[in-house]
């Protein structure tokens, strides 16, 4: 760890192995590339580890998801790629099929509260799509349905844990993917969570090599991240071109919420969470 930042953001460090208990709505965050919103786990680190922090998460409640399953590998040269056009602004969208497997190839775009472009550019969002809070990627105010109603920050949602099935802000009939929805993703490219993202990353546009060769079509970009500090007096965008976060529809408490990081240079893709009032990236699958 390079020392302590003296700035505090909108998110909790992970503690590995440890069922995390949140004492405080926010922490001092280690001074990690610049301010890091989420731990990093050493490249060391066991698989068990890896397990450890996943057992103490919501899984019990995501894993019973019965999401898009998938039985079988699923050959490159087989996936099926496709538009769909969102009804409510008329935006298309780039689609993938993967198996039984049918993902948005991009970034969730459409305009809400409490969502943002990179750097407050309508041109990021037209490459990275939009950064939402996990109330507004819950859907909180039930405008689309009720599947995340009062999901938000220092709130419990209606139905807790959400719905495990949860359109969110996504279009009608795609959700907002689970855990589980993400493990059948890694087993259909014949991966696990361990080594999966050296082949759905974008070809192009990762930082200091650590481009994948996206076999899958699937084009995962280093999106970044909006935080803001615990007491509101200020904002920044984070790790564009570095790291991509991508919320998932369940809350560790109150205060958190989980979600999967990609880091460049790194085959893994992890679970871990962040505070609700930070804004990542959200992709969404097409439901059954």
């Amino acid at each position: 760890m390079r020392g302590i930042s003296s700035r505090t953001f909108c998110y909790f460090r992970v503690i590995k192995g440890l069922v995390p208990v949140l004492l405080f709505t926010f922490l001092v965050a280690c001074n990690d590339d610049g301010g890091n919103p989420v731990a990093q786990p050493n490249a060391d680190e066991s698989s068990s580890s890896e397990s450890s922090l996943l057992s103490n998460s919501s899984s019990s409640a995501i894993q019973s998801s019965s999401s898009s399953a998938v039985a079988d590998f699923v050959d490159p040269s087989t996936v099926i790629k496709g538009t769909m056009t969102d009804s409510r602004d008329g935006h298309t969208y780039k689609t993938v099929t993967i198996g039984t497997q049918t993902w948005m190839a991009e970034n969730l775009n459409f305009e809400t509260a409490n969502s943002f472009c990179y750097n407050d550019s309508l041109e990021y969002c037209a490459i990275y799509g939009r950064l939402y809070t996990w109330s507004a990627a819950m859907d909180s105010a039930a405008v689309w349905s009720t599947d995340g109603k009062d999901c938000g920050y220092k709130k419990n949602c209606s139905t807790y844990p959400p719905a495990l099935k949860t359109r969110g802000i996504c279009p009608e009939g795609w959700l907002l993917p689970d855990e589980w929805a993400w493990e059948q993703l890694y087993k259909a490219i014949g991966r696990d969570r361990y080594a999966a993202a050296d082949i759905l990353k974008s070809a192009s546009g990762w930082r200091d090599d650590g481009n994948g060769t996206d076999d899958y079509s699937f084009a995962m970009l280093p999106s970044g991240i909006w935080v803001e500090g615990a007491d509101s007096s200020y904002s920044e965008f984070e790790s564009l071109g570095a790291k991509a976060y991508f919320w998932l529809p369940s809350a560790q408490s109150l205060y958190v919420a989980d979600l999967v990081l990609v880091q460049t240079q790194s085959p893994r893709m992890f679970t871990n969470f962040v505070s609700k009032n930070c804004a990542l990236a959200v992709r969404c699958i097409k439901a059954e």
